[in-house]
């Protein structure tokens, strides 16, 4: 094999690395953000009520 057929599967390579990369960046940040926001609605879904202390 000639170098530039090596250099031409590392390209490609490298291209789809960097596309599937980005993808997984994005998607990591999308459940990153869905869980913070589940947190903060789940919290504010039940509110506090008056019996909670029994003393």
């Amino acid at each position: 094999m000639s170098y530039s057929n090596i250099s031409k599967y590392y390209t490609v390579v490298g291209i789809f690395n960097l596309i599937s990369s980005l993808c997984f960046a994005i998607g990591f940040s999308i459940l990153i953000i869905n869980t913070v926001k589940k947190n903060k609605t789940v919290k504010e879904q039940f509110p506090k009520s008056n019996d909670y202390n029994h003393e």
